[in-house]
């Protein structure tokens, strides 16, 4: 819809010719698709929807492509080019079958489109709640909701059942014991990383192993959602054991800070979605000398550097773990050991863990996937696994936590980027993108257009930086001057794009061999929008883009 509208706006451009008749149609039709783009708008930002505004939405989207296909080709015909005379004769004569195809076609379109928008006047669509709870997800199992945030775990997980933890945690609290520029100051340390990553498990290790140290010591999820009173709220409970239902935003600020005055405080802040939270969370933080720290966990790079701005601050970047911790967490979740996996086993979950790529989370869904079988193992369930490792996404339980996180991620993106992150699905398995050609193709494809005085190349770099800041994509190489020249997408994150992708009928994926109940190969019942064919003997790992 976003590439449409500037489309039907060029059309009514004076260069055109069109009838007045025709004009006026495309004008209305312009303003009734407008309409349906607000609500659409909308309805990308809920979190889940029922079954008739994702029939809406499709009916709406599919509209939409064949306007703007339609679009296209009376574009085309009626700036062809030729010269002399038969040439000029021919593209004239061209020019009035076009004008005369418009008419009747955007008779048909102005038809489709007032039925689709009688539906939502019919259904009152608008009118109806579009996300659940802000601490909800959705829950294929109960078919409703699941009403407790999954990442409690991370905060009651034994401590003898995590890997991989005690390096990045010993060098967390070494950043934060840190003596130059003095002991006593306000310290704030920003964990960074994509999700999954396990950033609340380090962060509330490191807060359960320092908190005798302190006064008053509060461990705080702030989610996407989240309002900054109810967090502030959260801080002061944990401090007071109370909360005051009189209180408003100035005043507990007041309050807090007040409180915190003569004390050591420590405070974790998880997982941060926005500067603005960030920037109304710091003002309750008082710098008494008195040695505080303040650690917070975010996915968003820009978020990270600002936590750290103002205070003593460094930025911990988590890393994925290594092969030796991966296959120990991968056996001790499949077969509670990490030594008794069967060696007709170990090449192939070899395989899977690549795939996983170190990120605590996907090798623990996998495990729990595999691990829920009857035969556990079996090595055709195993291969299953390795060549489609993002199938269970659709709705298995043990990937319920992954899917959730990968969702979180995708709706805080502005339309412009999903958009651009879903095109991304075109690509194969392990390939190495070239930014450049990357983003030519965005600029071809509609995507970026110019924004306060900035060219679509502008534009376009600005969106693959923050498909980058955001985690959503990861750098594959860098040139000699240290800019980015290739990016590359995590299989599991890829497998979510291509998922998005097929529901919203944006890339349906063709791969060998072709299975007929694949996630890859369905497109809902519509024409194809974009085809991407995967095939074996063509699949490139390198130089794609």
């Amino acid at each position: 819809m976003r590439t449409l509208l500037p489309k039907l706006a060029a059309l009514l451009a004076g260069k055109y010719k069109l009838s007045s008749g025709v004009h006026k149609q495309i004008v209305s039709l312009r303003n009734e698709m407008g309409s349906m783009n607000a609500l659409l708008v909308r309805l990308s930002r809920a979190a889940a929807l029922d079954e008739q505004q994702r029939d809406w939405r499709d009916k709406v989207r599919e509209l939409s492509y064949d306007m703007e296909d339609c679009v296209d080709v009376f574009t085309h015909d009626l700036n062809g080019s030729g010269h002399g005379g038969k040439a000029w004769l021919r593209r004239r004569l061209r020019k009035i079958k076009t004008r005369h195809k418009i008419a009747s076609r955007v008779e048909e379109l102005k038809a489709r489109a007032l039925q689709v928008s009688s539906c939502h006047h019919r259904y009152k669509i608008d009118e109806r709640t579009l996300s659940p709870p802000p601490d909800c997800i959705p829950s294929p199992r109960a078919g409703g909701l699941v009403a407790i945030d999954p990442r409690m775990e991370a905060l009651y997980v034994d401590p003898n059942n995590l890997v991989g933890i005690d390096g990045p945690r010993e060098k967390l609290i070494k950043l934060l014991s840190r003596e130059e520029d003095g002991a006593n100051r306000l310290r704030v340390a920003a964990v960074v990383g994509s999700g999954g990553m396990g950033k609340t498990t380090l962060a509330h290790q490191v807060y359960t192993k320092i908190k005798s140290q302190f006064d008053c010591k509060a461990f705080v999820t702030v989610s996407q959602n989240a309002s900054t009173f109810k967090t502030l709220s959260d801080i002061y409970q944990a401090f007071r054991g109370w909360m005051p239902s009189s209180l408003k935003d100035g005043q507990l600020i007041v309050e807090l800070r007040n409180y915190l005055r003569d004390k050591r405080y420590l405070i974790v802040l998880d997982d941060i979605w926005a500067i603005n939270a960030w920037n109304t969370f710091k003002v309750c933080f008082v710098e008494n000398n008195l040695g505080s720290r303040v650690i917070t966990t975010t996915r968003n790079e820009d978020v990270a550097k600002a936590c750290c701005s103002c205070f003593h601050g460094h930025v911990y970047r988590i890393k994925p773990l290594n092969d030796l911790d991966s296959r120990r967490l991968f056996y001790k979740r499949v077969f509670y050991s990490d030594e008794a996996c069967p060696k007709q086993l170990k090449n192939v979950s070899g395989e899977i863990l690549k795939k996983c790529d170190g990120v605590p989370l996907a090798i623990l869904s996998v495990a729990s996937y595999l691990a829920s079988h009857e035969e556990v193992s079996s090595k055709e369930t195993w291969e299953k696994m390795q060549n489609h490792l993002g199938f269970p996404l659709e709705g298995h339980p043990a990937f319920e936590w992954m899917r959730h996180v990968l969702t979180l991620g995708y709706n805080d993106l502005s339309l412009d980027l999903k958009t651009c992150l879903l095109y991304l699905g075109i690509f194969p398995q392990g390939s190495k993108i070239r930014k450049e050609n990357l983003v030519k193709r965005w600029i071809s494809e509609g995507f970026v257009t110019e924004k306060h005085g900035y060219g679509p190349e502008d534009i376009a770099e600005s969106y693959f930086t923050e498909l980058i800041n955001k985690n959503m994509i990861q750098i594959d190489e860098y040139d000699d001057c240290g800019h980015v020249l290739s990016c590359r997408v995590h299989d599991l994150m890829l497998d979510f794009i291509i998922l998005k992708s097929t529901e919203e009928n944006f890339i349906t994926v063709i791969k060998e061999p072709p299975t007929g109940n694949g996630a890859h190969n369905r497109n809902g019942g519509f024409e194809f929008r974009r085809l991407s064919l995967q095939l074996s003997k063509f699949r490139m790992h390198s130089g794609v883009g």
